[in-house]
């Protein structure tokens, strides 16, 4: 990795769907990052060189309310031995 490279990511973000919709929906119509366009939206994931974790989140953006998406929160143990 370069010095201007990050080797872990770790988002709360994307609420892995406030609203849930199927066929995520919500991240084809509401939302606009490219990972929630890859299909990254929650749990570990590993992309470009880069091990990363995103949650569901406990809050809400916008809206005050989830829909289908039950809050999440998670304890993250990083280790040199971690495996994704």
């Amino acid at each position: 990795l370069s010095p201007d490279q990050a080797a872990f990511l770790l988002a709360g973000h994307f609420h892995g769907g406030q609203v849930w919709m199927p066929f995520r929906l919500e991240f084809r119509l509401l939302r606009r990052e490219q990972l929630a366009r890859e299909g990254f939206i929650q749990g570990p994931f590993r992309r470009q060189g880069v091990t990363g974790f995103i949650s569901r989140g406990l809050g809400c953006v916008l809206v005050p309310f989830r829909l289908g998406s039950r809050p999440q929160g998670t304890l993250v143990v990083l280790s040199t031995n971690a495996v994704i």
